[in-house]
């Protein structure tokens, strides 16, 4: 993904990176682990249609091969087939990942393939592993940074709260919330505000 959008062969602008580009490569929900490993996984998968489940009991894998042959290798909501993928890699613990491990002469290329021969381990059914905190979408000027960005949980716990889930809606709606850097900036959105102690 980042050598496409180096040489600009991704379709979404000139080459390198402005902060509409590197947003519009977030919102692509591109994954990045599927596009490198999924056709591997799934000729696996075909090729050993059965296993053996941990009550012992042998299970088909057919349904699982089509599901994950037919996922379109992105993180959106509908994308059928990327829950199975999801915690297909969020079970797959043991030993060597890659068949090719990352090389530091190589850093945009690697690491690269699936070894299929390592085993999977069993993590609990259901349960949530990782998503999108805080993200940041940042162009280093001379004048200073420019920046957008999101808190996708939003900035309060209590649900009672405006704040409770205001920026998880922006999250969904693919909005951006420009960040203040300057002292001006900051001043205007929250002006600053004197206060007098008086002794009694």
């Amino acid at each position: 993904m980042i050598a496409e959008r180096v040489a600009g062969t991704d379709h979404l602008g000139p080459a390198k990176f402005t902060i509409s580009t590197l947003q519009r490569m977030w919102e692509s929900d591109r994954s990045r682990l599927a596009e490198l490993v999924l056709a591997p996984l799934v000729s696996d998968c075909r090729a050993h249609p059965s296993a053996v489940a941990s009550n012992g009991k042998t299970v088909g894998l057919a349904l699982a091969c089509k599901a994950l042959a037919g996922y379109n290798r992105t993180g959106a909501e509908n994308a059928k087939g990327g829950w199975l993928f999801s915690e297909w890699n969020n079970n797959y613990t043991k030993g060597t990942f890659w068949a090719n491990p990352f090389n530091p002469r190589a850093p945009l290329t690697s690491p690269s393939g699936l070894n299929i021969a390592n085993p999977v381990d069993q993590a609990p059914y259901g349960e949530v592993y990782d998503g999108s905190s805080l993200v940041m979408t940042t162009e280093l000027n001379p004048s200073g940074p420019t920046s957008q960005g999101i808190l996708a949980y939003s900035q309060a716990t209590d649900p009672t709260s405006a704040r409770y889930a205001n920026m998880t809606r922006l999250y969904s709606s693919r909005s951006w919330v420009t960040l203040a850097y300057t002292q001006a900036q900051l001043n205007a959105e929250h002006p600053p505000v004197t206060l007098t102690l008086s002794v009694r």
